[in-house]
Formats: C-alpha cells, sequence, structure tokens
C-alpha cells in the first residue's frame, strides 16, 4: 500500500513540474528560442561513450577522449569493464538498450552533482566541442530539456532523439533517475530490454510517459544542427537519403542547405577521422581537414 501511494505521489510531483515548466512563455519554441543569450551562461557537460569490449571501439573511445572529448568537462567510456556500473545486461547489440538503461543510471550517480548537461555519444559520433558548448549555455539545466537529432518513429508516432548523441539537461536526468527508482512508466530495465538495439526509441519511450519531448534542435533557418550520418552522406545533394529517415525526420535537406552553421554531431565517423582530422566549414558545407591543414575532398 505504501508502495502504491508513492508512486501515485512521484506521478503527481512530476506531472505537477511539467506543467510548470511547459507553462513556462520562455520555453524553447521553433525556430530554437534562446532561454539565454549565447555565451550568458557557463555550463559543464559530461559526456559518456556507448562502446563494446571490442579493440575497434576500444582505439575509438581513445582516439574520442584525446581529441573532442577535451571539449567535456567529464567523460566516461561505458562498457563491461566500468567500475562500479552494475553489470547485469548481455553483452552485444542486440542488447544495447539494457547497457544504456544501467549507463544513464551510472551517469546519474556518479556526475549528477557536477555537471549541468549529459550527453551520450556513441564511439562513431564527432562533436563540434565549442558549438556544443555554445549550444547548450542558452538553456536553463534545471528544466527537463531532451535535445539531438528528434525522429518521428512510425506508425507510433513517438517522437525520440537518435542514439548518435542524446542530451539530458540535470533536470531531465533527475526525472530520470526519480522515475527508475519507482518504475513509473517504461522507465524500467524490463520496457528498455523489449527495445533490443533501439536504445534511443526506449529512452524516448520513458521520457515521453515523464511528458519530456525532444527539442527542434534546427537552426533559425531549419538547418539540423545534430546529423545522423557522415559529412560525406550530408554534403552529396545527388544521393538520396534512406527511406526509414525521410519518413521519420521534418528536415530532408542534404548538400548546402543540410547541416546548420553552427552543426554539433556528425556520426559513422572512421578511426582516422577520429584521429587525424577536425571538420570546417567552406562554401556552405562541412569537410574534413587533417592536422596537417590538407583540406580532404569530403
Amino acid at each position: 500500500m505504501r508502495s502504491k501511494r508513492n508512486t501515485l505521489l512521484l506521478s503527481v510531483l512530476i506531472h505537477v513540474s511539467l506543467i510548470i515548466f511547459w507553462a513556462n512563455p520562455k520555453r524553447v519554441s521553433f525556430p530554437d528560442e534562446p532561454l539565454l543569450s549565447p555565451g550568458s551562461r557557463t555550463v559543464n557537460i559530461c559526456c559518456w561513450i556507448l562502446a563494446s569490449d571490442s579493440s575497434s571501439d576500444l582505439h575509438k573511445s581513445n582516439a574520442i577522449r584525446n581529441g573532442w572529448g577535451q571539449f567535456c568537462d567529464a567523460s566516461h567510456v561505458i562498457n563491461t569493464t566500468t567500475p562500479g556500473i552494475r553489470t547485469d545486461w548481455r553483452e552485444g547489440y542486440k542488447h544495447i538498450s539494457e547497457k544504456s538503461f544501467r549507463a544513464w543510471n551510472f551517469i546519474h550517480e556518479k556526475y549528477s552533482s557536477r555537471c549541468d548537461f549529459f550527453m551520450k555519444a556513441d564511439t562513431d559520433t564527432f562533436v563540434l566541442g565549442s558549438n556544443l558548448r555554445l549550444y547548450l549555455q542558452r538553456f536553463d539545466p534545471l528544466l527537463p530539456h531532451y535535445m539531438g537529432k528528434q525522429f518521428v518513429k512510425q506508425p507510433e508516432g513517438t517522437p525520440f532523439v537518435a542514439g548518435s548523441a542524446i542530451i539530458l539537461s540535470k533536470g531531465a536526468l533527475n526525472l530520470f533517475s526519480v522515475a527508475v527508482q519507482h518504475q513509473t512508466g517504461r522507465c524500467t530495465m524490463e520496457a528498455f530490454s523489449k527495445r533490443n538495439s533501439a536504445e534511443d526509441l526506449a529512452l524516448g519511450e520513458c521520457m515521453n510517459d515523464l511528458g519530456v519531448y525532444p527539442h527542434n534542435t534546427r537552426d533559425d533557418v531549419g538547418a539540423e544542427r545534430f546529423m545522423v550520418f557522415h559529412p560525406k552522406v550530408m554534403s552529396d545533394a545527388t544521393r538520396p537519403l534512406p527511406q526509414w529517415y525521410i519518413d521519420s525526420s521534418f528536415n530532408k535537406e542534404t548538400g548546402e542547405s543540410c547541416c546548420s552553421e553552427t552543426a554539433v554531431v556528425f556520426h559513422h565517423i572512421s578511426l582516422d577521422e577520429l584521429i587525424y582530422s577536425f571538420l570546417e566549414r567552406k562554401k556552405g558545407l562541412w569537410l574534413w581537414r587533417n592536422k596537417t591543414n590538407n583540406l580532404l575532398s569530403l
């Protein structure tokens, strides 16, 4: 009986806090209205990398630590060797959702008092750190922000953030943690495990149950800041994007109109690119430049 009362109380508290949040006329709306002027807030960012125990992921994780990971105020690679994490998941691609569930809880326990925003990335994700920090500076971390590349799962119509880079504010991660403790909605290990490799959709369903939905992270002209493909794919206006992307995404552009001048994330990046290159915007496109300043074609 006490457990039911506690669960009911938690549900009431969550919904009241979210009503207050969404009633706030200063909440973010398209075209990405800032809560604060960019640069007006110093934010601490915790980054965690979802990795396997493979040598390939080990090399990529090290490249991230020595590369864009240096923009993070704290960083952690999550795999079965991570000290202190509960490792009751089954290792393998089909069980990524279970690992992600434990990882978000672990990150909350370890870093919730130290950081304002928490970003999950893959081992083949590339982040433009200065753009990430500039973008996040406009948001109040105590409010429940859920950010990244927004998709809508069809045919259910579930909005969620793609797993290439998922950002939760302190407020959103705190809500997640409390919901997990009280097994609210689909914020449970059982619910996550049913989504197998779709850890991003599992988190989206949990957030939806808490009344927290993805931000529209496009810029003021509708260009994407968070990409799920390689810069070469996004830059090629002659190549059609996959049908699943077209069906699930608001922005279906490639070429010069695809990606924001303040882009934050690209995906499917090779180890060599993570180690030896960085991205530079040239003639409306994001191109690779290696560290000897020789511009790569794409």
